[in-house]
């Protein structure tokens, strides 16, 4: 099996919680943005390109802690709510 080379999602993400005005990034690598990048944003950019794993975990999101917390409020099913506490667990 071949090797994973990006997460796109995960590539998305972190290239967008570092500021750059990321508009999308495909299953083949290609990184697209809002807008030309300035020398320091290509900087940063390749930054987080170069530190980027595509194995490791990444947070949950808002939507998913927020529908997780709430079957366990209304619902008494607090599975989705564990999961995510797992996981938030073993990354910090």
């Amino acid at each position: 099996m071949p090797e994973t080379l990006i997460n796109p999602a995960k590539l998305h993400e972190e290239l967008a919680l570092s500021g750059l005005p990321i508009a999308g990034v495909s299953s083949d690598g290609r990184i697209d943005y809002t807008r030309p990048l300035s020398k320091a944003e290509q900087a940063k950019a390749q930054e987080v390109i170069d530190n980027h794993n595509p194995e490791q975990n990444i947070l949950p999101t808002t939507d998913q802690m927020i529908i997780a917390l709430w079957k366990k409020v209304m619902l008494d099913d607090s599975k989705d709510a564990d999961s995510i506490a797992a996981a938030v667990k073993s990354i910090l």
